[in-house]
Order: structure tokens, then C-alpha cells, then sequence
């Protein structure tokens, strides 16, 4: 009788058990999975923070978290994840009662966008291992990836020379007794801007510079078509990156600076677009617009964009970055070049591909792919 008892107090015990962590497994469990950086550089590291509370009594002595985030994170190498088209992560946390538990991961961003997580699906077993309850929960955890810069010793001598060019004509007239600052010394400044004593002082060369009386827009014009479908992906986000760098070069130089492309944002669905600025921070919300690009959405041509643009805005100089060297793209460009002067044409491609048939009025710009 006496084993009849305890065999009925058990299993009553066990089920009770059972019953308590079906309906109270959740409450009081808190999961946050996010991202401490809001925005980095693409080849910069960040981290991913998760913080799980269980506040209650209850302890979970197995929670497992399922979570998937792109796979252009590279993370450590572990036994927690697994790596195909996505990032897929396999976390396993035993809390007692009243406990706060937070791990970090660092990773490599290889790859910019804006990237973001979802939702996450939840797992507990109960204390005897005997059942597991299921949960699917809504998470939102996002990271801005911004383009990599080229470094100045990358950028053509042809391409450097054309920037300065630009710099001179919508800066028409600098008043020389208007001082504004002196800065460092830039490949595409003439030798006539230096200020010597403060280069001696310094002991690297630093110019002088004015305010203008009258300036001019640029704009930067991106086109993501590329010539062949050839390692396209890699031509396309080598084009992102020199949008990016024209774009910080002219900001630093305090230049109005507006930027378009056929790229479409992965929000809006339409062509991004930036509207003229001329500080340095302005750099920083082109970038957030190149970062913002999906290239799987479709792109319009850049040649209505551009002729709508010129149409407009008659007084801009326009700077047009396109890998596309047809015949009949080249042709459209010329055309519109030769109605409107202002179009100035680089012609950006991989070092792998092979560019002998490069417009004759085109800036070339051959890109180390790292």
C-alpha cells in the first residue's frame, strides 16, 4: 500500500510539475538579441549582445534559442552555429531562479547593407526533461554596414587630377581675403595654396583655404549596371565604394554634394537619392544611401535619371561612376555630355577585367577587389 502512495505522490508530483512549467515557462523570461554598434564600416568588427532574464521563481534548466541573421557576419568558429545561406544560431541556457544571463559574440562585417533580425523561436524543457514547450517571438535587432572607403594611395592619378578639376570649377571664385581654415595638404591642390610657415611648423605641407562667392552643386551619379554579368555582384559593390569615397572627398573640401543611382533602397523600393549638402557629416548620410542599396531589386536606366537631372538643375556638375562601356550606353552619354558640358565620366572596373574599350572622354579607375 505503502509503495501504491508514494507511486500515486510521484507521478501527482510529476505531472504537477508538468503542468506548472506548460503554463508558467514564459512568464517573467525575457530575451534581447541586439546589435551594441548601430553602424559600422564594412571589413570592422562589432558584436552581438543577448541578454536573457528569468524573473520568477521558476528555473529553466534547458532554454535553447534559435536565431538567423545574414551570413556576412563572420563570427569565431564554434559548435553553436551553422553556416549555408544564413547565419543560423543554436544557443543553449540553464538560468536558476531571478537570473540575468549575457553573453557577447564578436564578428567581422565582410560585406555593407543594412542588415536585420527578426524573430527568434524559444525551446524549454521542463525540470524532469520530459517535455518541451515551443515559442516563435517577434525580435527586431538591426546594423547598419557603411561602404569601405578607397585609400587615397588606390585612387588613379587620372581620377585625382579630374576631383580637383571639379573642386576648381564650382568653387568659381575663392576671395582671397575672406580666410577660411587651413587644412592638410591634398593631392588635387596646387602648390600656389600651400602655407609654408605653418608646413615648417607642422612638418607636413597644409593649405590655406577660402570662402567662395560663388559655388555650384555637385552631384555624384552612380550607375550599378555593370558590363557583363561577370563577377557582377563584386563589380557592383566595388562601384558602391567609390561613390563613397568621391562622395567623403568632396565633403571634406565643404562642397555642396548630392548624390543619385538606379540602385533602389531595400526600404523604399525606389532609386536612393541624397539631396545636396556640404559638411563633412553629409558624407556620412550618402554613405547610409549606398549602404542602404539592394541589388536585387530591379535598376531603371541611368541615362533618364541623369537627362531628367540635367534637365532641372542646369548649373550642376555632374560626376557619373558606371562600369557599363557598350556602345550604346557610351553613345547616350556622349550625347548627353555634348547638349549639357557638365558631365564628367569615370569609368570604374576590377583589376581582373579587362577594360581596353573605355570611352575616350572617360576617366578610368581600375579597382584592386580585396
Amino acid at each position: 500500500m505503502k509503495l501504491i502512495i508514494a507511486i500515486l505522490i510521484g507521478a501527482g508530483l510529476f505531472f504537477a510539475i508538468r503542468l506548472t512549467y506548460r503554463k508558467f515557462w514564459e512568464e517573467g523570461l525575457s530575451v534581447a538579441i541586439d546589435f551594441p554598434d548601430r553602424m559600422v564600416r564594412e571589413g570592422e568588427e562589432s558584436r552581438l549582445l543577448e541578454v536573457i532574464t528569468n524573473n520568477k521563481w521558476l528555473p529553466l534548466p534547458i532554454l535553447q534559442i534559435k536565431f538567423a541573421i545574414t551570413r556576412t557576419f563572420r563570427f569565431a568558429k564554434d559548435g553553436g552555429s551553422d553556416v549555408t545561406d544564413q547565419y543560423y544560431r543554436n544557443e543553449y541556457f540553464a538560468l536558476r531562479s531571478f537570473e540575468r544571463v549575457s553573453r557577447t559574440y564578436p564578428f567581422t562585417c565582410t560585406k555593407r547593407g543594412l542588415f536585420s533580425m527578426r524573430n527568434m523561436d524559444l525551446i524549454c524543457k521542463d525540470l524532469f526533461m520530459s517535455e518541451e514547450m515551443y515559442d516563435s517571438v517577434e525580435h527586431s535587432a538591426t546594423l547598419l554596414v557603411l561602404p569601405r572607403r578607397i585609400r587615397e594611395q588606390e585612387i588613379p592619378t587620372a581620377c585625382l587630377r579630374l576631383l580637383g578639376e571639379v573642386v576648381s570649377r564650382v568653387k568659381l571664385q575663392e576671395d582671397p581675403f575672406a580666410f577660411s581654415t587651413i587644412r592638410e595638404y591634398q593631392p588635387y591642390d596646387g602648390m600656389g595654396a600651400v602655407n609654408w610657415k605653418v608646413s615648417a611648423r607642422m612638418n607636413e605641407l597644409m593649405v590655406n583655404t577660402f570662402r567662395t562667392t560663388l559655388q555650384r552643386d555637385v552631384v555624384i551619379v552612380l550607375d550599378l549596371e555593370t558590363h557583363t554579368k561577370q563577377m557582377q555582384e563584386r563589380v557592383q559593390e566595388a562601384l558602391i565604394r567609390v561613390a563613397a569615397t568621391l562622395g567623403a572627398c568632396l565633403c571634406a573640401e565643404k562642397i555642396p554634394t548630392a548624390f543619385l543611382t538606379n540602385g533602389c533602397d531595400i526600404i523604399t523600393k525606389e532609386p536612393a537619392h541624397v539631396l545636396s549638402g556640404a559638411v563633412k557629416l553629409h558624407a556620412l548620410t550618402i554613405e547610409t544611401a549606398l549602404a542602404r542599396i539592394d541589388l536585387k531589386l530591379p535598376m531603371p536606366d541611368i541615362t533618364g535619371i541623369l537627362s531628367d537631372r540635367m534637365r532641372e538643375n542646369e548649373h550642376e556638375e555632374i560626376v557619373l561612376i558606371s562600369n557599363n562601356r557598350r556602345d550604346d550606353f557610351t553613345d547616350r552619354i556622349r550625347m548627353i555630355r555634348e547638349n549639357h558640358g557638365r558631365l564628367n565620366l569615370i569609368t570604374a572596373f576590377l583589376k581582373q577585367e579587362a577594360a581596353e574599350d573605355t570611352a575616350d572622354f572617360a576617366y578610368p579607375w581600375e579597382i584592386i577587389d580585396e
